[in-house]
């Protein structure tokens, strides 16, 4: 089995994979299982999957008893590189994406790259969507190193991040390049654009509305194309998106400010 025989009672839950049951009847199908199992806040929830599955087993983990420590052992690479790292856990609701939520640190994530031999090949590229972002975020030259050394500083400069600012109230809003026009992109297309595909398309376009109002220049926009792309990663909005619906799901974004995106 995946846990080894340690004397102590147990219960194994099936969580839905996919954004589509990232939803707040299926944390509350997980709460209702930890109270009829007897769980205690001395007890420990262990997560096990991809991205979807860390948001949403972290937030009933954050909301059962008012919260119960959480261990997560992320299996594909975008959970790796950054879904569960950082403590925020979420849902989505029909008007948008990770729209319920709750920062809830985990005693520990253990990522086991041994896991990432059993993803199917778009699974695999989806993850790298994290990692290209990370490269204008303060992990320049990251895609020249060996996969194992990208996770470990991608995980690196996320947390040096969150520990000085975890309820992203200022600096932490730099793990959000990309993560704007990705998010609306993924509610737009009903999901059919994965997490990290939409954070590429993001990512261009961050570099893009970044050159577009002077902040860089146009070889660091180019940039952006080049090292998105060098990923096998989508550049530009899938044909069909209209830009009023994505205007709309952004103006829904968690970041939102009155009329002012962060």
């Amino acid at each position: 089995g995946l846990l080894p025989a340690l004397g102590v009672e147990t219960l194994w839950l099936a969580a839905a994979d996919g954004e589509t049951g990232k939803n707040l009847a299926a944390v509350a199908g997980l709460c209702e299982r930890f109270a009829r199992f007897g769980l205690t806040r001395s007890d420990v929830v262990i997560s096990c999957g991809g991205g979807t599955t860390t948001d949403t087993v972290g937030l009933a983990a954050a909301l059962y008893h008012r919260g119960t420590p959480v261990i997560h052992l992320p299996t594909s690479l975008l959970a790796q590189v950054d879904a569960s790292i950082g403590g925020k856990t979420g849902v989505n609701l029909p008007e948008g994406k990770n729209l319920v939520g709750a920062y809830w640190q985990p005693r520990a994530v253990l990522c086991d790259t041994d896991s990432l031999a059993t993803l199917p090949p778009r699974e695999r590229v989806n993850g790298y969507g994290e990692l290209a972002r990370c490269h204008f975020i303060g992990a320049p030259g990251l895609a020249a190193l060996p996969l194992e050394r990208q996770i470990a500083r991608s995980v690196a400069l996320k947390a040096s991040v969150v520990a000085r600012d975890e309820r992203d109230q200022g600096l932490r809003h730099v793990l959000n390049y990309g993560h704007t026009l990705g998010h609306a992109l993924e509610r737009a297309t009903d999901y059919a654009l994965r997490h990290g595909e939409a954070v590429a398309v993001g990512t261009v376009f961050a570099g893009r509305l970044a050159g577009a109002l002077g902040r860089i220049p146009p070889a660091r926009v180019r940039e952006h194309l080049d090292v998105v792309a060098s990923y096998g990663l989508p550049t530009a909005l899938p044909a069909g998106v209209d830009h009023d619906t994505l205007i709309a799901y952004m103006r829904r974004d968690k970041k939102a400010e009155g009329h002012a995106l962060t």
